[in-house]
């Protein structure tokens, strides 16, 4: 005689299997959202990528005319000093911009499951033999 085991044996297979689906179903959608907010942040550093490659460039042209003013004694030295001050902070804009852009694109490759062929804790996939019967 099992009375009611059985069917409570089955109930809680049911719950379970919900519960596993609901945990796969959340997995995806972090996995989703992770991917987007990647994907808005490369957004973000495209232009701000953009926006510092314009700025060194300003910077860099009044560098070059303020050294061609002082060469030609229309300026006092401070102002070609001041402007490579302007120009190096510029460059370092520039490289914190690239390194973010290269940082998310990192980012992404992580959020898509790259790397995956790296791990050793999971047995290789099994080969498939082709059958030629």
């Amino acid at each position: 005689f099992q009375g009611y085991r059985l069917v409570h044996q089955s109930s809680a297979a049911e719950g379970q299997a919900w519960a596993a689906s609901a945990n796969n179903r959340n997995t995806v959608i972090t996995a989703f959202q992770n991917v987007s907010d990647v994907l808005t942040a490369l957004q973000q550093d495209a232009r701000a990528l953009a926006a510092n490659e314009a700025e060194e460039r300003a910077a860099a042209r009044s560098l070059e005319l303020t050294r061609v003013q002082y060469g030609a004694g229309g300026v006092p030295y401070l102002s070609v000093l001041t402007a490579e001050t302007q120009y190096q902070t510029a460059v370092i804009g520039l490289l914190r911009a690239r390194t973010s852009r290269y940082t998310d694109t990192v980012a992404l490759y992580a959020a898509l499951g790259g790397g995956w062929w790296h791990r050793n804790d999971v047995p290789p996939a099994p080969r498939l033999i082709a059958y030629d019967g």
